[in-house]
C-alpha cells in the first residue's frame, strides 16, 4: 500500500508540474490552433494568442509586454499561415508578400523575442505548423508560392533547432495534410479526399496525441524534424 501511495503521489506531482507549465499558442482562435488550446488546457496553463484577441506575437512590443507581465512559456505552438491556390506566374507580388508574411515572418519575428527568453530558462518546446508533401520532390503547381513559403519556414525551423538544441529547446514542425475545419480550404480538400490512403479527411483532434508527445520530456532528443499528419496523402499519386 505504501509503494502504491508513493507512486500515486509521484504521478500527481508530475501532473501538477506539467499543469503549471505555461504554453503559448499563436493562432488559437481558429482551426487546429483552437482545437489544441481546448485539448491542452487541462494539462498546461494555456495563453491563447491571436490578432483578433489583441495579441499579435509577431509585434516586438506585444512580445515584450507578454514576456514582462507573465512567466516565459515552457512551450510555444505557432499555427498561423494564410493559404490560397494560384499558378506561379499568376501570383502577384502582393500575394507573395501576404503568404511569406503570414507563413514565415510571423514566426521569425515572434521567435526573435520568445526563443532567447525560453533559452534563459534552460529548456522548452516549440512546434510550428507546415504542410505535408514538402519533401516529396514533386512540383506543387496549384499552390506553388504557399509551398515555397512553408519550405522557407521549414528551413528556419531546422536552423533554429540546431542553434537552440544546446540549451534544451526542441523545435519541430508538424505538417498537416487535408484537415477539415471551419476555416479550411474546402475546395482543395474535396479534390484530394479520394486519394487519402487513410480513407478520410483529417480532423484537428488528430494532432493532439503527437503534440502531447512533442511537448513532453519524452521528446527531449527529438528536434529539427518535419512530421507529417496527413493520413498518407503525401504518398499518394498523382502529386499534390
Amino acid at each position: 500500500m505504501r509503494d502504491e501511495a508513493e507512486a500515486t503521489h509521484g504521478d500527481n506531482e508530475e501532473h501538477d508540474a506539467v499543469q503549471c507549465r505555461k504554453l503559448w499558442i499563436s493562432g488559437a482562435t481558429r482551426g487546429i490552433g483552437a482545437a489544441l488550446a481546448g485539448a491542452l488546457s487541462d494539462d498546461y496553463a494555456v495563453t491563447a494568442l491571436a490578432r483578433e484577441l489583441g495579441h499579435d506575437l509577431s509585434l516586438e512590443a506585444t512580445a515584450r509586454h507578454l514576456l514582462s507581465t507573465s512567466a516565459t512559456p515552457y512551450a510555444w505552438i505557432h499555427t498561423p499561415g494564410a493559404f490560397f491556390e494560384k499558378p506561379l506566374l499568376e501570383t502577384s507580388d502582393v500575394d507573395w508578400v501576404e503568404l511569406f508574411e503570414s507563413n514565415v515572418l510571423s514566426f521569425v519575428r515572434s521567435a526573435r523575442s520568445v526563443l532567447p527568453a525560453m533559452a534563459a530558462n534552460g529548456a522548452g518546446r516549440v512546434l510550428v505548423f507546415g504542410v505535408a508533401g514538402l519533401t516529396t520532390g514533386t512540383a506543387k503547381a496549384r499552390a506553388p508560392v504557399y509551398f515555397a513559403a512553408k519550405a522557407a519556414l521549414l528551413e528556419c525551423v531546422r536552423v533554429l533547432a540546431r542553434d537552440f538544441a544546446e540549451v534544451g529547446i526542441c523545435i519541430n514542425m508538424i505538417s498537416p495534410g487535408a484537415i477539415a475545419h471551419a476555416d479550411s480550404h474546402a475546395a482543395s480538400q474535396a479534390r484530394v479526399a479520394s486519394r487519402i490512403p487513410a480513407g478520410r479527411l483529417g480532423r484537428p483532434d488528430d494532432f493532439v496525441g503527437l503534440v502531447r508527445f512533442l511537448l513532453s520530456e519524452s521528446s527531449a532528443y527529438v528536434t529539427g524534424q518535419d512530421i507529417a499528419v496527413d493520413g498518407g496523402l503525401a504518398l499518394a499519386n498523382p502529386p499534390l
